[in-house]
């Protein structure tokens, strides 16, 4: 039973009971579209008001990524600058951030209606529904 109980304590990726299926379609029901990247879900709006700043502007496809990355990064130097900081993505990475806030609530945004293209975010503009 100690052995059992010691691996929930491992910090690797494998799942030797096999729950994992099991604990990830329990989060999808609970939790559609989250993840445990996630740690401040309440800044997950921010995205499509982005994107819809950048609609409004009349932003070209072709210009697309690159203007959302440079408001995206703006706004991480915003959030980093607010008195509750804890849990802004590239908060000490800034301008060097590989993954950014969109590509982590990209999927969510989709699931949850937000975003209603059934496309990747590389290389879109985004359509909005209900902002």
């Amino acid at each position: 039973m100690r052995r059992v109980l010691n691996l929930f304590d491992e910090k690797d990726t494998l799942d030797e009971m096999g729950i994992g299926s099991l604990r990830d379609a329990l989060a999808n029901e609970l939790f559609p579209g989250t993840s445990t990247l996630q740690t401040r879900l309440r800044y997950i709006l921010f995205i499509p008001w982005l994107y819809r700043d950048l609609e409004r502007r009349r932003v070209g496809s072709v210009e697309i990524k690159d203007r959302a990355r440079s408001a995206e990064i703006k706004l991480i130097g915003v959030l980093r600058n607010n008195d509750d900081d804890m849990g802004v993505i590239g908060k000490y990475s800034g301008e060097a951030l590989t993954q950014l806030p969109s590509n982590v609530f990209w999927n969510a945004l989709r699931r949850w209606g937000i975003f209603t293209q059934d496309r990747n975010q590389t290389g879109t503009t985004a359509i909005l529904i209900g902002l």
